[in-house]
């Protein structure tokens, strides 16, 4: 009997040893898509909107499409306006943990360099096809930036599959460069992502990403171990919805 009830003791005790490890390992994983310069064209998703969303996700960890240069050095392209106009000021004032997802030199150059050259190659061996995919990528965001009536919407499954289509039909008619330079990318943002949440394991991890990288970086992380990744178009609708005076 005395044996029975050690046995069934240590098995409780494992039990529980499990299941607060597996609550320690559940990091909740938030990825947001910025919109660069067309933040300042589309109203209900500005820099306010974004910079409300990550204070109201108040992050420990912050993974940013910055390469490690230009997080060193708090410097990017002057398209992403979020980064002077939000993310930084919120990183000095905070002393966030940060990680640059995008690729360090070689890689970052010849993934970029490559993919510039496949586009310039379409452009002079097809230049009427080229120009179609130039008005088409303008259409698209043309559409989605009319019914982007909130931060929600720019996390909706319309948005994503709408990008992703994009970003398929691109790849079919530019060449395997092209999608092969897109999928190292959305590897490497998973694979720093992955980084971030072992070495911070069970603190709220915030990741930035361009528009059309969310759903396919979502989609590396979705069966990751250790990740409880959110549903952003739920959670941003959900705090939309509480923000709002009640009658």
């Amino acid at each position: 009997m005395q044996h029975l009830e050690t046995f069934i003791g240590n098995a409780l005790a494992f039990v529980v040893m499990l299941t607060s490890a597996s609550a320690v390992a559940a990091t909740p994983v938030y990825v947001v898509g910025t919109l660069y310069k067309r933040h300042a064209e589309v109203p209900a998703y500005d820099l306010k909107a974004l910079g409300g969303m990550i204070e109201e996700i108040a992050p420990a960890v912050l993974v940013l499409d910055v390469n490690p240069t230009e997080l060193e050095k708090k410097e990017v392209f002057p398209s992403k306006i979020e980064y002077p106009g939000v993310i930084f000021p919120l990183l000095e004032d905070k002393r966030l943990a940060a990680y640059a997802s995008e690729p360090a030199e070689p890689m970052f150059s010849e993934i970029v360099q490559a993919t510039i050259r496949a586009f310039d190659s379409f452009k002079t061996s097809q230049p009427e096809l080229s120009e179609a995919l130039t008005r088409y990528n303008e259409a698209t965001y043309a559409l989605l930036s009319k019914r982007w009536r909130s931060p929600a919407d720019a996390h909706d499954k319309t948005t994503e599959t709408a990008l992703e289509a994009k970003g398929a039909l691109t790849d079919a008619v530019v060449g395997a460069v092209s999608a092969d330079g897109r999928r190292r990318w959305n590897e490497h943002i998973a694979g720093v992502v992955k980084t971030a949440v072992r070495e911070h394991p069970g603190q709220r991890v915030l990741v930035v990403t361009g528009i059309e990288n969310r759903g396919p970086v979502c989609a590396l992380l979705k069966d990751a171990g250790g990740i409880e990744l959110v549903d952003m178009e739920r959670w941003l609708r959900q705090h939309e919805t509480a923000a709002k005076p009640k009658r």
